[in-house]
């Protein structure tokens, strides 16, 4: 992700955005523990371990399976919208999961437009205090 002026992210974009990149960039163990401990969730939307059966990074997860849990969290949220885009040469399914409020879902065509416009000189500064962020992993 490129940005013209990093300047002009707020505060709590440049921190996100650098705790996005420091997990890009260091080697991380299993997670024991989930982020939001404090955190009312939604007792119908099973973690990783629940779905699977067993703790997650303590077996090989097959790649089938990842998307079979990505699918039902698709089916169980309004937060999670899962997409195929693709097979592989081996016939696996390739997708694209985005978690995002319904909100910004209903807006991603104008959201991608936005961020588009950061990378062309041409164009006018958006007003990235309004933006959302985006993280793409892969």
């Amino acid at each position: 992700m490129f940005f013209r002026n990093f300047n002009q992210l707020s505060k709590a974009k440049k921190s996100i955005l650098s705790v996005l990149f420091l997990c890009l960039n260091v080697q991380l163990l299993a997670q024991t523990t989930y982020f939001l401990q404090n955190k009312k969730l939604n007792p119908a939307i099973p973690n990783p371990d629940q779905f699977l059966g067993y703790e997650f990074g303590s077996l090989h997860t097959r790649y089938e399976k990842m998307v079979e849990y990505m699918k039902e969290l698709d089916r169980l949220s309004d937060r999670v919208s899962v997409q195929t885009i693709g097979r592989t040469n081996e016939q696996r399914e390739q997708i694209i999961v985005t978690f995002t409020n319904p909100a910004n879902y209903a807006k991603l065509e104008q959201i991608r437009k936005e961020h588009l416009d950061l990378a062309d000189p041409s164009k006018p500064m958006p007003d990235v205090s309004k933006m959302p962020v985006i993280s793409w992993l892969s």
